[in-house]
Formats: C-alpha cells, structure tokens, sequence
C-alpha cells in the first residue's frame, strides 16, 4: 500500500507497511520524509496518519473533530463494546484514566519487576544451552503475554490460550488463510473475541466470590 499523499514525490517512493526486510530495519529516513513531506498520511481502506508531534497534538486536543469513539464501528477486532480507554473521547476518557493510571504508577510498575525478571529468566534457560534461540518464536512472542498474565494475577499455564487469541484477533487473516474482510476471517475474529468476553466474564464472577488484591 503506497504512500498517497500526491504533493510528494519522495513519499511516494516508500510502502507503508512494506516486506522489504532491509526499509524494516532502518525505517528512520522513511520516517523523516513522511514528517518533512506528508504530515498527514491517507490510507486507502485504513484511514489517515498523523506523522509529525503538531499534527498529532492538534488531533489529541480536538475530540470533537477526530474523535476516538468514531473507531468502534470502522474497527471493531471482535469486540461488542468500545476498548477502553483507547476508544472514549473526553471528558469520559478522563474518568476512565483517573481508575487506571495509579494501577500503572511507577510503584506498582517497581513491583512487578522481580516477576518478570523472572519470567525473562525462565524463557532464556530454555535455550541458553543451545546457544542459539529463535527470538521470536522462543522470547519476544510469549513474554508480553506472560507479564500481562502475571500482571492481571491469571494463571501462567493460561499463555498458550492467550498467544491463540492474540493471532486471532490482530492477524485472523494468517490463521483463517483467507483475506481480512472475509466473511470467514471476520467470524473467526469475531468468535475469538468472544471467547475473550467469556474468560474474562469467568474471572470477574470468580472474583465477586473471592476478592484478590491484584
């Protein structure tokens, strides 16, 4: 998908999203002709990207106009409801913050961090002898996963469950074989995400019962 911003010939010359290995390992001239010739970037299909901080700004401080909310129905990713906070416009979005924010504060965030060590070190013993891993499939895949688990206080054994979900919530296209907005992917996306709702439904009635500090 090419660049369509038609004022910029240099911009034009890149592919967002592009599979050539090499841009996607040295992305930084890419990204300084899209801030010096294309500030505000159309995506056939996808919407607009903002590609410098005052474009971004401005959109930050005009809801009304670029509104977050606008996204639940152009981008639902199997959900019935908007994803919170990233999908509620102010003044609602504050109220939202103001309950999430002190769960992220750097004290509990500092709280977190001999779990994950350990979980970093968990992973690397599993291929430290070899001398050699494949990262992505072995470390940089399980282990965001692994520290949402333990930062939500769920069950570890859960994490293959929970990377199944991820595929088929962000790349149901890969897993079905089929085209994003095929009407098999999207039920596939759809029932996963369902899937979610019903876990997750599980451990908040659970929780009702038992109350948990996490």
């Amino acid at each position: 998908m090419s660049y369509s911003d038609p004022s910029s010939s240099d911009a034009a010359d890149f592919e967002i999203f592009s599979s050539d290995p090499e841009l996607n390992r040295h992305p930084q001239e890419m990204y300084r002709v899209l801030r010096a010739t294309a500030p505000v970037l159309s995506l056939e299909g996808m919407g607009h990207v903002l590609t410098t901080k005052e474009a971004a700004m401005e959109a930050f401080r005009r809801p009304e106009v670029f509104s977050s909310a606008a996204t639940v129905d152009t981008l639902p990713m199997g959900s019935v409801r908007p994803l919170i906070p990233l999908q509620i416009d102010p003044p609602d979005h504050v109220k939202y913050r103001k309950i999430l924010d002190p769960l992220f504060a750097p004290r509990q965030m500092a709280a977190l961090d001999e779990p994950v060590a350990a979980l970093v070190n968990d992973l690397i013993d599993g291929f430290v002898d070899r001398g050699e891993c494949d990262f992505s499939a072995e470390f940089s895949v399980p282990l965001p996963s692994q520290v949402f688990l333990t930062l939500l206080g769920l069950p570890l054994a859960d994490l293959e469950l929970f990377l199944q979900w991820k595929d088929g919530i962000i790349r149901p296209d890969h897993v079905v074989g089929k085209p994003r907005e095929h009407e098999e992917t999207l039920a596939y996306q759809n029932a996963t995400g369902q899937s979610i709702y019903e876990y997750f439904n599980r451990e908040l009635d659970a929780r009702e019962v038992e109350r948990r500090d996490d």
